[in-house]
């Protein structure tokens, strides 16, 4: 667990974030891009930076099978229509299980799964996913991937 000072630290990191995002945004060359990450990390950027979100990975996730097969036909899936299952239905359920995720909805775009993490209203998850579709800039996009959620060497 954290300490009350760990605890007043982070809280006080947190409300520092709007207001050293304008400082911060002049130091980028480009403000115009999107983000299509595996975890919440392009969201967390967005907001370090104070710039709309324009990607739907924001608050979401995706296990490291589905993001690289969702990623090698971007456009693909983000043409597909975003439907959601309950997590006893997804593929990656004894995962969801295993980390106290069962009331998260899961989005499904074909045959990939999207783990809708920080939304749990599910129609509030695919308003904000086909929102954000809607801005993305296909000609600035950067792909973000981390070695989890079931990633192997292979």
């Amino acid at each position: 667990m954290f300490t009350i000072s760990e605890k007043i630290i982070h809280k006080l990191k947190v409300k520092a974030v709007p207001l050293l995002a304008a400082s911060r945004r002049k130091k980028l060359n480009n403000t115009d891009f999107t983000i299509i990450s595996n975890n919440c990390w392009g969201g967390i950027c967005y907001e370090y930076f104070g710039l709309p979100k324009l990607s739907p990975t924001v608050g979401c996730y995706f296990y490291a099978e589905d993001y690289i097969k969702f990623v090698l036909n971007l456009t693909h899936y983000l043409n597909a229509p975003i439907n959601i299952i309950r997590s006893n239905e997804s593929k990656h359920y004894e995962s969801l299980k295993a980390k106290n995720q069962l009331d998260v909805p899961v989005g499904v775009l074909d045959d990939v799964e999207v783990i809708l993490l920080h939304y749990k209203d599910p129609k509030v998850a695919i308003e904000k996913w086909n929102r954000r579709i809607q801005r993305i800039n296909p000609n600035n996009i950067i792909l973000k991937f981390s070695f989890m959620n079931e990633c192997t060497d292979e």
